[in-house]
């Protein structure tokens, strides 16, 4: 395995950990306060725990996307991975989940908040 490759693996592991785990805290406890103040400001203090709960699945989700990313790049770049992680369909699912990910947490914060941005 090259350097760059353990690199993007780091990288990647540590950037899909760091959004994953802050989806997984706003879907566990429904507190919002990983979201900007405005976004928290703007909405009814009733529907915050709904917000959180409804991004942080979201986040979860792109978490996951961005370690399938990692994970593919890394077999194809010749790491010695499981044979499904240089496949095909899983940069799909991984492209597939970002997506879903993305759209869940910003339709949730347009929903009850109104708009993306303040």
């Amino acid at each position: 395995m090259t350097t760059g490759t353990v690199v993007s693996l780091v990288v990647g592991s540590a950037v899909s950990l760091l959004i994953g785990l802050m989806g997984v805290y706003m879907l566990i406890t429904g507190k919002a306060d990983l979201l900007h103040d405005y976004h928290r400001e703007t909405t009814d203090p009733n529907d915050l725990p709904r917000l959180a709960r409804y991004s942080g699945m979201g986040l979860t989700i792109l978490g996951v996307g961005i370690a399938l990313i990692t994970v593919y790049t890394a077999a194809i770049s010749g790491a010695s991975l499981p044979a499904w992680a240089g496949d095909f369909i899983t940069l799909i699912l991984a492209i597939a989940l970002c997506i879903a990910g993305m759209v869940m947490t910003f339709v949730s914060i347009h929903h009850f908040n109104g708009s993306l941005i303040s």
